[in-house]
């Protein structure tokens, strides 16, 4: 497409307004739209493998089908995988699932290109094509904020009696991405590891219960979207760490620090951090570099959690949320606290 007709901002405008209607929508429909679809997908299963059908399944893939958008049939497979899915080929089953509001978002970015390439001198029987083209190129973006958001509404399904009953492989996982290309994982249940005597630093998407870390270095790990159920940190560092998504759940924190570690997305619920520093943490993803950001994080939050001389040093907490926390002794130097509740820990200047 020629540069000198749609500019960069062009598309940046387009993808703006489409992904700010997509949150909006999501957060109020994303139950109906893919919840409630993937629980009776579940359930399907579940009666398949009662009757000897199937086999254990290690995967659950949402595609969103961009061709089927542009032929006005907008919608999403269902696969469900054995062992050999990540070959993707032969799906145990698989379900089409019709989504008509996305036809309102591809409306939309088709309608902001037309109003553009109307202020433009070409001929006018190229409007529509050049339209369409300009589109067709935002919905890749889209998509994948799609998933980014969808990963924040699958507590319902882990609660699901289907997903419980399923007979799973080892590292099952839920999937979001376009058919046969990318992915990002929603949900997963993989088998815990231990962490200090497994080869490699990345074990995303792990269970850790009543562990206790005692005189640990976490350097350079990557345990994105894994989950801590009371463990115990202590005279510990996490160094470079990847943290994002991260759930921390009634966890005791005593003599640790947090040096250059993403904890975008990271929750603290019921946890007491007593005598624990944070150096250059990055909460938030207006902090992150672009280089380095491999999907799209809500803010650190915070709730039902003590801090005791506890000091947030050259972080970036903007948007963080702290809710119900009790803040004894707890000091911040040098750090982005906009639009983030943990601005009342800003010194008065």
């Amino acid at each position: 497409m020629d540069n000198t007709v749609l500019k960069q901002q062009d598309f940046a405008d387009a993808a703006g307004t489409a992904v700010t209607m997509l949150v909006e929508r999501l957060s109020v429909h994303a139950e109906e739209w893919f919840v409630v679809p993937l629980s009776g997908f579940l359930k399907e299963l579940c009666q398949k493998q009662r009757q000897g059908g199937i086999e254990p399944v290690f995967c659950v893939s949402i595609s969103v089908l961009r061709t089927a958008l542009l032929c006005g049939k907008p919608g999403y497979r269902l696969d469900a995988y054995g062992q050999d899915w990540p070959l993707y080929d032969r799906p145990l089953t698989t379900r089409f699932v019709e989504c008509p509001w996305l036809t309102p978002l591809w409306s939309e970015l088709n309608d902001h290109f037309q109003a553009v390439l109307d202020q433009q001198e070409i001929k006018k029987f190229c409007y529509p094509l050049l339209a369409e083209q300009a589109a067709w190129k935002c919905t890749g973006p889209l998509f994948s904020m799609m998933g980014s958001l969808l990963k924040y509404h699958m507590a319902p399904i882990k609660d699901d009696r289907a997903f419980r009953a399923l007979v799973k492989g080892d590292e099952f996982r839920i999937e979001f991405g376009e058919f046969l290309d990318w992915k990002i994982v929603l949900a997963a249940e993989y088998p815990e590891v231990d962490l200090f005597n497994s080869r490699g630093r990345q074990f995303p998407h792990r269970q850790f219960q009543d562990k206790i870390f005692r005189h640990k270095k976490f350097y350079k790990f990557n345990l994105k979207g894994s989950v801590f159920r009371n463990c115990e940190f202590s005279d510990s560092t996490l160094e470079e760490a990847s943290l994002g998504d991260c759930l921390f759940e009634q966890c005791r924190f005593k003599n640790v620090i947090f040096t250059d570690v993403l904890l975008a997305g990271a929750q603290f619920r019921e946890c007491t951090l007593e005598n624990v520093v944070f150096e250059r943490v990055i909460a938030s993803i207006a902090g992150m570099a672009p280089e380095k950001m491999d999907d799209w994080y809500r803010a650190l939050s915070m709730l039902l959690t003590s801090m005791e001389h506890v000091r947030f040093s050259d972080c970036d907490l903007r948007g963080g949320q702290m809710e119900q926390c009790t803040t004894t002794y707890t000091v911040m130097e040098n750090t982005l606290a906009e639009a983030s509740d943990f601005a009342i820990l800003l010194p008065n200047i």
